[in-house]
């Protein structure tokens, strides 16, 4: 029966960001909860792992209990430049969009204290800034349909008795009209002639995402006897993203010429979470290290805008528009608590291979507000579409001194893995070279991540399940590290 309702609100929509704005909640929230930790170019370089060891800045997000294997003080910070592509298929049509994106993807410094006494070797406090999440990306597609339209949708919708803005628009420019008997008693509902084989809708779409994700992360990290190694943080987490959406429609053969809808949203956010994490050497050569992360509990704004222009072309030429501006909206989110560990060999002074794996139950995605339980509706459709997803991070260093050279592999699971037969995991190869001198090193990496994701332009009907646009995404990561110890 589970399968049978996911099945059911893939039909209406829900896994791709539609233009309803209870919808885009629900997609809100699994965006802000599938996050990754960008790190320094060392870590970038290995694939992103990091539960199992230290000696890197980006341990205080990873595992805090890293800061415990530094032995002096250190500084860094990391630079990055994206190439994001992203090629379109809707329709049997394709299409390109593609950006290049500057960004600060980590900086930390950490602040160590030697010999606490009573076997604690020592102690340090660390703290960074992380980019956990990217938005920035442009997104184009188009392609004729012959079956359907925003029109049709909005016809329906507003026979189906809908309540949706989107309906509201339709009426307000014309789009669709009411008709009323001599009693002023509404009998029917007028609309464009719908598209087909011989005349069918021009649909296009550009979508322009930007802003980011960020932990601001406190930590400590101390040594036992050089066996064990324990560490705390607390994150504050910050939200920036913004995204606009241009959609439009040209019909032949009717009295509409064409439409457009678009589409503005801003959404801000705070939050907070804490981890903590022990590391633990058996014998020299081998560590193995825990990590746990609660919930992040963030508090959202939303400040959304949009606007329908109606171009028609007779009884005569005319243009409508209408915009309408939404109060600005808050509601709480809680994300996915984290569970992961790793392991780490250490060949000598010749490199090591380290591996990491973490554990996230997205239906325990959380959305709440004021008053009584107002997402109900939308934590039961997450309740329905969100997985358990085990991320799996792999990567290894050889040490040629004073170089490095390092190779990595992480693979994140689909939130919404056997929804339907879009496979949304995403896929990481990296690699980098550092260097490494007495007070100063510098790190560089390169990685490539892939993935897919699929959008729909308004909520498409059951029988039109599968008419939605789907989108091959590329980001290509250019990272360097420069930091000093002291």
């Amino acid at each position: 029966m589970k399968n049978i309702k996911k099945l059911m609100i893939i039909s209406l929509g829900v896994l791709c960001p539609v233009l309803g704005m209870a919808q885009d909640v629900i997609d809100n929230a699994l965006t802000f909860s599938n996050t990754s930790s960008w790190g320094t170019a060392r870590s970038r370089g290995l694939g992103g792992v990091g539960y199992s060891f230290g000696g890197d800045i980006s341990t205080i997000n990873l595992n805090p209990a890293g800061l415990g294997f530094y032995n002096r003080s250190d500084f860094s910070i990391t630079p990055a430049v994206d190439f994001l592509d992203t090629d379109a298929n809707y329709l049997n049509n394709s299409s390109n969009a593609n950006l290049s994106r500057f960004n600060i993807g980590n900086i930390g410094v950490a602040i160590n204290s030697a010999d606490l006494g009573n076997g604690w070797y020592s102690g340090t406090f660390g703290f960074s800034v992380d980019r956990i999440n990217n938005f920035s990306r442009d997104i184009a597609y188009s392609g004729l349909n012959p079956e359907d339209s925003f029109v049709e949708y909005a016809y329906f919708g507003a026979l189906d008795g809908e309540d949706s803005y989107l309906i509201d628009l339709a009426f307000d420019t014309f789009i669709l009209e009411t008709v009323t008997n001599s009693n002023g008693d509404q009998v029917d509902t007028t609309y464009i002639a719908p598209p087909t084989e011989e005349f069918p809708v021009q649909q296009s779409e550009y979508i322009e995402r930007r802003g980011g994700q960020y932990r601001y992360s406190l930590a400590y990290g101390a040594n036992y006897e050089d066996k064990l190694y324990v560490g705390l943080s607390v994150g504050f987490h910050s939200i920036d993203y913004e995204q606009l959406r241009t959609y439009s429609e040209i019909h032949t053969e009717t009295e509409l010429d064409q439409l457009t809808l678009t589409e503005y949203l801003d959404i801000r956010g705070s939050g907070v979470d804490f981890s903590a994490g022990i590391i633990y050497r058996p014998i020299e050569s081998l560590t193995i290290g825990v990590r746990g992360k609660t919930p992040t509990w963030y508090t959202i704004e939303e400040n959304f805008e949009t606007t329908l222009i109606a171009d028609f072309l007779f009884p005569t030429q005319e243009s409508f528009d209408q915009t309408y501006l939404f109060n600005p909206y808050e509601y709480n989110l809680r994300t996915p608590a984290e569970i992961g560990g790793g392991v780490t060999y250490f060949f000598g002074n010749y490199g090591f291979l380290s591996v990491d794996a973490d554990y996230k139950n997205y239906s325990s995605i959380n959305l709440s507000g004021a008053g009584a339980d107002p997402f109900r509706f939308e934590n039961e459709e997450i309740d329905l579409i969100a997985q358990n997803a085990l991320n799996i991070r792999a990567g290894g260093e050889v040490r040629l001194d004073p170089f490095r050279i390092r190779l990595g592999y992480a693979h994140y699971g689909d939130p919404t893995e056997g929804v339907d037969d879009l496979d949304r995991s995403r896929t990481e190869f990296s690699g980098g070279v550092g260097f490494r001198a007495e007070t100063f090193y510098v790190d560089f990496a390169l990685t490539q991540t892939n993935y897919n994701s699929a959008i729909t332009p308004y909520p498409l009907p059951e029988t039109l399940s599968n008419n939605f646009a789907t989108f091959e995404n590329k980001r290509l990561t250019a990272s360097i590290t420069a930091g000093f110890t002291f």
